[in-house]
């Protein structure tokens, strides 16, 4: 017996536990309509079998689950589901509910619409136009060059008096086939046998240059080493011909002269070239 003079206070049952959530109850309103059910269907027949015939009367006797039981059941069911919370009510933490509206947002991305085939060409140019202006002009190409590259030959035999008469070009002595540029754009106008004096095979180009007009002469060539024609148009270092050693000549080289009008006025060549401005033909 508990002790007389000892007092307590009554505990009220539960007390001590927190009010259900809304999600709680709706969950044991699902599982009480369930067992609710379950229980009208079992409660009629008593558990008192003791052996395997008992038991089996006792099954015939249980009551057969009808169409209208099952429709009880599902009613139950659905009337429970209808209280249920919405999977957004699920999410009670602020945090959480900030995680999944960042989320969703994260989903929805405004794509701009891709670029035409003319916007694409339209930039393309422009990037080019930019990379063109930063980019310095490359030089000019010079206008006149000398007729056999440096390193390729060595000055013989200089304009001027030569052997009791006028040596009216320079020799550029070099081995045979070496090639022979034209000197400046122009057209050739002679191309053949020595002509005035001049020896073996020959060709002539007509020029001008800043104003000037000149012919440029290259003789002692072999004829089948006569690379142009006769009207042909040339550029400023375009090989014409390969160094001969034919006709008056005493080792292969190249006789050069500069024509400084129709009557065939020659002077002196390589101050002419000089006052050109007259580069090495590797520069080209």
């Amino acid at each position: 017996m508990p002790d007389s003079a000892s007092t307590s206070t009554p505990r009220s049952r539960g007390a001590h536990r927190a009010e259900p959530t809304s999600h709680f109850r709706s969950r044991l309103a699902v599982k009480a309509c369930a067992l609710g059910v379950l229980g009208a269907l079992t409660v009629a027949v008593p558990v008192f079998a003791s052996n395997s015939d008992d038991a089996n009367a006792a099954g015939e006797a249980a009551p057969k689950a009808t169409s209208s039981t099952l429709e009880t059941l599902d009613a139950g069911f659905a009337a429970a589901a209808k209280e249920a919370p919405t999977s957004d009510a699920l999410v009670e933490d602020p945090a959480d509910q900030d995680r999944a509206a960042a989320e969703r947002a994260s989903r929805v991305q405004v794509r701009e619409p891709l670029p035409s085939e003319a916007e694409k060409a339209e930039a393309a140019a422009k990037a080019a136009a930019e990379i063109a202006a930063a980019t310095p002009p490359p030089p000019p190409a010079p206008e006149v060059v000398m007729p056999v590259a440096a390193g390729d030959y060595r000055l013989t035999s200089k304009y001027g008096p030569r052997w009791g008469g006028e040596h009216l070009g320079v020799d550029f002595a070099a081995p045979l086939d070496t090639p022979i540029h034209a000197v400046a754009d122009g057209e050739v106008t002679y191309v053949g046998n020595g002509k005035d004096g001049r020896s073996s095979s020959m060709i002539t180009i007509k020029h001008e240059v800043d104003g000037k007009i000149f012919e440029s002469w290259y003789v002692h060539m072999y004829p089948d080493d006569l690379y142009v024609t006769a009207g042909q148009k040339v550029k400023a270092g375009d090989v014409i011909a390969g160094v001969g050693n034919n006709g008056n000549s005493t080792g292969p080289h190249l006789h050069f002269e500069i024509h400084t009008d129709a009557s065939g006025t020659t002077t002196e060549p390589l101050s002419w070239m000089k006052a050109l401005d007259a580069v090495d033909v590797g520069e080209l």
